[in-house]
């Protein structure tokens, strides 16, 4: 699947691609974000980020970043632990998106943020993957006349 490429579910229903925009410009070249499932990618003990090659990785997984040119993992959330996801807020316990698995993925060759993305979309194990998006902050008009 890509950008501009037509795709229906079973009712006929036009599903949209996403399209991401220009690299540099709209989003980061050469890195992008990802949220796995657990036990699909394990940094080195201790660590919350490192070279692709002293992670434990899926089989399936470490094809999928090797294709991409992924040379590198760092933990988007350092301070999450698997499934620390209770919060107690305003005194009541509530449950929180497991943000543990989510990283940030370096890749050594330009160009390849959003082949990367389609292919991790497309994998069992990841829960989601996008473009590591510019955000862009604009003036807050003056409406006092």
């Amino acid at each position: 699947m890509g950008p501009g490429e037509i795709v229906t579910n079973e009712l006929g229903e036009v599903i949209p691609i996403p399209h991401y925009g220009e690299p540099g410009k709209d989003y980061v070249d050469m890195q992008f974000i990802a949220r796995l499932k657990p036990n699909y990618l394990t940094l080195p003990k201790d660590q919350t980020e490192a070279p692709l090659d002293q992670c434990e990785v899926d089989k399936d997984l470490d094809g999928i970043l090797k294709n991409n040119d992924v040379y590198y993992v760092k933990k988007v959330f350092p301070s999450c632990w698997p499934y620390d996801t209770l919060r107690e807020i305003y005194g009541e316990l509530i449950r929180v998106p497991d943000l543990s698995q989510v990283y940030l993925f370096m890749q050594g060759t330009p160009g390849k943020v959003i082949d990367a993305v389609y292919d991790l979309e497309a994998f069992s194990g990841a829960l989601y993957a996008e473009p590591d998006l510019y955000y862009y902050y604009g003036s807050i008009p003056n409406d006092d006349w």
